[in-house]
C-alpha cells in the first residue's frame, strides 16, 4: 500500500509468543480516538520498515473470506479487495488521507446487544472441569498403579515401568513444545498416546481379573486389593458428574459459537479498556474491532462526502438561508431555517441509514445560520430601528404582542371589519362619592394605582385597551389586528384576575400600611360577546382603535347591572357559552336593559370551577333552579324557591330582585307576550 494508506509506526509491542506460535496471523489492534475523544475512526493499515501490517478485523475478515495480499488494490482516497479475483465479493473502503475508514458502527444505544456476548467464565469452566477430571484420572491412574504392582498380577513389574515411562515422555513432550521443537514434540507424541494405550488396556484387564478373584476367592490379600479398588469409586462417580455437566456446557458454547468468529476481550466497565463511541459514552476496545468485522463481512462499509461535496452543499444551503432571510419576515425566515437545518439532519440521517453515507452537515447548516443571523442583525440595527420605536409606544396602550403585531402590519390599524368580540367594562364602586370625599391628589394617587393594576392584568391576558373612562375601563379581545379564536375565554379569566388581584393589592396596602381608601373599592365587571365594528374611530387629527356593536353596550350595562343584582361579574350568554367549561356560572335568567327591546341571557361568574367551593356551585344549581320556574311562568313554585334561597343567602340581592319581581307578577300577571325577563329601567 500506499505510505498515505498505511502510515509508519515506530514501535509494536508483540503478543504474548504462545499466542502468537498458536496464531494463524497477527493484526494490530491499537486504534485513535477523535478530537472529542470518540472512536469513530480506524486505520486498516500499518507500515514498521519494510513489512504491512493489518488491522486484526481486516485481517479476520480477509482469513474468513479467502482474501491474499494481491487482492488489495489502491486507489485514491479508495483500497478494494477483491477475493480470488471476484469483483461480487469485493469490498471499498474508503480511506481519509490519514489512511483512516470510518468504522459501520451497529445501531443501538447498547453495546450489550450489538453482538451475543459469552461470559469468559464459561470457556474457563470447561478448563476447570477438563482439569478436574484429569486429576481424577491422575488420582485413578496413581491408585491403578499401586495396586496393579502388586505380585497379585503376573505384569506389575512391566506395568510400573510403562507408568514410569509414560511420566518422562510427557515431560520430554512439554519441554518440547516450550522451546518450539516441533520436530521432537510430534515424535513424542505417538509415544505418548501408544504407552496410554497400553497402559489403559493392562488397568482394564486388572480390574477385571481382580474382580473376578473376588467373587470365586475370599483370600484376605485379595479382598484388600478390593478394598483399596473400591476406594477409587468417588473419582470415577466424581468424573461421571462432571463430564455430564462438561457435555452440557459444551453443547450449550457449541449453540453459541459453533462456525462464528469469537473476538476474545475485557468487558468489564472498571476496567481502563473502556472506549467512548458514537453509540455510547464508555464501550470495550473490543466493540470496535467487533463492529469493523461485522461490517467487512456483510459488506456494509461506510463512506463519506468529500470536501468538494461539502463546499458544494454549503453553498447551496446558504443562497437558500439568503432567500428565505430576505424575503420572508424574520419569523418565517427564522421557521424556514429550521425546518431547512431539520430537513438536512433528516436527508443526513436518511444516507446514513440506507446508504451507510456520513454526510458532514456542519458546513451547510453553519453557512444557513451565518447568512440568517447576519442578515437578521443587519435587518435589525439599520433597518427594522423606526419600526422598533412605533412598538416601544403602542406598548403603552396594549400588550407587547399585540405592538408588535401592529408595527409589522401598520396597514392592520387603517382597515375597519365586522367582527366577533369579547368587550369588557369596569367601574369601581362609589368611586365618584370617594373622590369628592378625598381630594383631587389623593383621587389621582388611588386612580392611578387601581388603574395600572387593571391593566397589567389586561395586558397579561392580551387583551386590547381601549379606553379610560373615569375609574373604569373598556378593553376588548379579538381585535382584526390580533385574532383571538379563544377572546369569550380570556375576557372570562381576566375577569376573575381582576377581582383577585385587587383583593390581594388590598391586602398588601392594609398589611403595608397603606391609604385606608383602598379598602373601600369594589369592582365590577360586565363581560359580552357578539358582534361589533372593529378599527380606527375618530377625526384625522386623533382616532382611537376601538370597537363598536350591540355588544359592546351589553356589556357596558352588564357591568351596571351588577348593582340590581347585588353582583360583581356578570357575564352575557354568548360569552358564558365561548368560555368552555373551566370555569363556574350562576344563571341569573334573561335580562332586557333600557334602550334594547330583546332580552339577553345573563349569569354571574363565579370564578374557575376548580376553585369555587361546592356550597356556591350547589346554589348556584338550586338558583338556576328557581330561574326557570320563573320563565317557565311557574311563579308559585318560582317565589318558594327564591324564597328558600334568600333564607339560605340574605344577602343575596338577585334573590331578593326575583322575589319582588315574582310578587308583582302573581298579582298581576304578564301578557302572552312576556320574555321571562327581569327589566331594568336604569342603564
Amino acid at each position: 500500500p500506499p505510505e498515505w494508506a498505511a502510515p509508519a509506526i515506530d514501535a509494536i509491542t508483540p503478543v504474548y509468543f504462545l499466542h502468537a506460535r498458536a496464531a494463524a496471523r497477527c493484526g494490530f489492534v491499537t486504534f485513535d480516538a477523535d478530537a472529542d475523544g470518540v472512536i469513530r475512526r480506524m486505520r486498516l493499515f500499518q507500515r514498521r520498515g519494510d513489512d504491512v501490517l493489518s488491522q486484526l478485523a481486516l485481517a479476520l475478515a480477509a482469513d474468513e473470506i479467502g482474501a491474499r495480499a494481491d487482492d488489495f488494490a489502491f486507489s485514491k482516497g479508495r483500497v478494494r479487495m477483491t477475493p480470488h479475483g471476484d469483483a461480487r465479493a469485493a469490498r471499498t473502503f474508503q480511506l481519509d488521507r490519514d489512511g483512516y475508514t470510518l468504522a459501520p458502527w451497529v445501531a443501538g444505544d447498547d453495546w450489550r446487544r450489538q453482538f451475543r456476548h459469552i461470559p469468559a467464565g464459561l470457556i474457563w469452566s470447561v478448563y476447570h472441569r477438563r482439569l478436574l477430571i484429569q486429576q481424577n484420572r491422575q488420582a485413578i491412574r496413581a491408585g491403578l498403579a499401586e495396586i496393579l504392582s502388586d505380585p497379585f498380577f503376573p505384569e506389575h513389574e512391566r506395568h510400573a515401568a510403562d507408568v514410569r515411562d509414560l511420566q518422562n515422555v510427557r515431560s520430554q513432550l512439554r519441554l518440547a513444545e516450550y522451546a518450539g521443537d516441533r520436530s521432537l514434540a510430534e515424535a513424542l507424541r505417538p509415544m505418548v498416546e501408544q504407552l496410554e494405550s497400553m497402559i489403559a488396556e493392562r488397568e482394564r484387564k486388572g480390574v477385571e481379573r481382580l474382580r473376578g478373584a473376588a467373587e470365586s476367592s475370599h483370600d484376605a490379600h485379595v479382598q484388600e486389593l478390593v478394598r483399596r479398588l473400591s476406594m477409587l469409586d468417588p473419582y470415577y462417580e466424581s468424573n461421571a458428574e462432571i463430564q455430564r455437566s462438561l457435555d452440557d456446557l459444551t453443547e450449550r458454547l457449541r449453540d453459541a459459537v459453533g462456525g462464528r468468529i469469537c473476538l476474545i476481550g475485557y468487558t468489564a466497565t472498571s476496567l481502563a479498556d473502556m472506549k467512548p463511541i458514537p453509540t455510547h459514552p464508555g464501550a470495550p476496545g473490543v466493540m470496535a474491532h467487533a463492529n469493523l468485522l461485522n461490517g467487512i463481512l456483510t459488506n456494509r462499509l461506510m463512506r463519506w462526502t468529500t470536501t468538494p461535496v461539502n463546499l458544494l452543499l454549503a453553498a447551496v444551503c446558504g443562497l437558500w438561508a439568503v432567500w428565505l432571510t430576505v424575503f420572508h419576515a424574520p419569523r418565517e425566515a427564522a421557521a424556514g431555517v429550521t425546518v431547512s437545518i431539520l430537513a438536512v439532519l433528516a436527508a443526513a440521517w436518511a444516507a446514513f441509514r440506507w446508504w451507510n453515507l456520513w454526510v458532514t452537515v456542519t458546513p451547510a447548516i453553519g453557512a444557513m445560520l451565518l447568512a440568517f443571523v447576519t442578515i437578521t442583525v443587519f435587518v435589525y440595527i439599520f433597518v427594522d430601528r423606526e419600526r422598533r420605536q412605533l412598538s416601544t409606544a403602542l406598548e403603552q396602550y396594549t400588550s407587547r404582542e399585540i405592538a408588535r403585531q401592529i408595527s409589522e402590519n401598520p396597514e392592520l390599524c387603517r382597515r375597519a371589519e365586522v367582527r366577533e368580540v369579547t368587550a369588557m367594562f369596569t367601574d369601581l364602586k362609589g368611586f365618584t362619592t370617594i373622590s369628592e370625599r378625598i381630594g383631587a391628589e389623593r383621587t389621582q394617587a388611588v386612580l392611578n394605582k387601581c388603574l395600572g393594576l387593571f391593566t397589567d392584568v389586561m395586558l397579561r391576558h392580551e387583551a386590547l385597551v381601549s379606553k379610560f373612562m373615569g375609574d373604569g375601563v373598556f378593553a376588548f379581545w379579538n381585535p382584526v389586528i390580533y385574532p383571538q379564536p379563544d377572546h369569550a375565554r380570556r375576557a372570562c379569566e381576566t375577569a376573575v384576575d381582576l377581582s383577585r388581584a385587587l383583593d390581594e393589592f388590598k391586602s398588601r396596602q392594609r398589611q403595608e400600611g397603606g391609604d385606608e381608601v383602598f379598602q373601600e373599592l369594589v369592582l365590577r365587571i360586565g363581560v359580552a360577546t357578539g358582534s361589533a365594528v372593529v378599527g380606527p374611530c375618530g377625526s384625522e387629527q386623533k382616532y382611537d382603535y376601538t370597537c363598536i356593536g350591540d355588544s359592546v353596550n351589553l356589556a357596558s350595562r352588564l357591568e351596571s347591572a351588577n348593582k340590581a343584582f347585588g353582583t360583581l361579574r356578570l357575564v352575557g350568554g354568548v360569552a358564558r357559552d365561548q368560555a368552555g367549561d373551566g370555569f363556574a356560572f350562576r344563571p341569573l335568567g334573561a335580562l332586557r336593559v333600557k334602550g334594547k327591546a330583546e332580552a339577553a341571557p345573563v349569569y354571574e361568574l363565579l370564578g374557575r370551577r376548580e376553585e369555587v367551593d361546592a356550597g356556591s356551585l350547589e346554589y348556584a344549581e338550586r338558583f338556576g333552579t328557581a330561574v326557570a320556574l320563573f320563565a317557565r311562568r311557574e311563579f308559585a313554585a318560582a317565589l318558594e324557591e327564591f324564597e328558600a334561597c334568600a333564607a339560605q343567602h340574605p344577602d343575596d340581592s338577585a334573590a331578593e330582585l326575583y322575589i319582588r319581581a315574582t310578587r308583582q307578577l302573581l298579582a298581576s300577571p304578564p301578557g302572552d307576550d312576556w320574555s321571562g325577563a327581569i327589566e331594568l329601567t336604569e342603564k
